[in-house]
């Protein structure tokens, strides 16, 4: 098999193992991509730029209240909606946070329920990625290909064993 055969085959194959994470995830109800203690999130804003602009994809630990420190970024879950911001100030009612791109602070602390977690890694500019495996119309279109693969190697193995065959017997 050539070379640019196994990475086509490795990309869909990942590609559909994404896929299937992802549609399991979040048959759920939960609106984050998960695995183990590891989230992903799109950034969808410019608060937090410089440091993270619209489409990039950063990845989260979940950690514990002795984890997190002045000016570590976060994602928090203000109200069903999850938000990135920078912790500003730790005191013992949670954090006050701020966006990168604000003058001021948020006006609402956070508590350390309301933290998904601390970010690790930034991807950027990743998450338009995201949003197009994430369609089902890719998702059609990798299946269908999929199909497609698995016909045209049934079809070469037919082949193959039939010129086998043809050989034997001219022999």
């Amino acid at each position: 098999m050539g070379i640019l055969k196994k990475i086509f085959l490795l990309i869909l194959v990942l590609i559909v193992c994404y896929n299937l994470i992802y549609v399991v995830s979040t048959s759920f109800g939960s609106k984050e991509f998960k695995l183990l203690n590891f989230s992903i999130f799109i950034v969808s804003d410019k608060l937090m730029s410089p440091t993270l602009n619209n489409n990039d994809v950063i990845i989260i630990k979940e950690c514990k209240a002795s984890d997190l420190a002045a000016g570590d970024v976060i994602v928090s879950d203000l109200n069903g909606s999850m938000a990135v911001s920078r912790i500003a100030i730790i005191n013992s009612k949670g954090y006050i946070t701020k966006g990168d791109n604000n003058y001021y602070f948020y006006k609402d602390e956070i508590s350390i329920n309301q933290v998904k977690g601390k970010m690790i890694k930034k991807l950027p500019g990743l998450g338009m990625l995201f949003y197009i495996m994430q369609s089902r119309i890719t998702t059609g279109i990798i299946i269908t290909v999929l199909i497609l693969y698995y016909i045209r190697m049934r079809n070469l193995k037919k082949k193959s064993m039939r010129r086998m065959k043809e050989k034997e017997i001219s022999l």
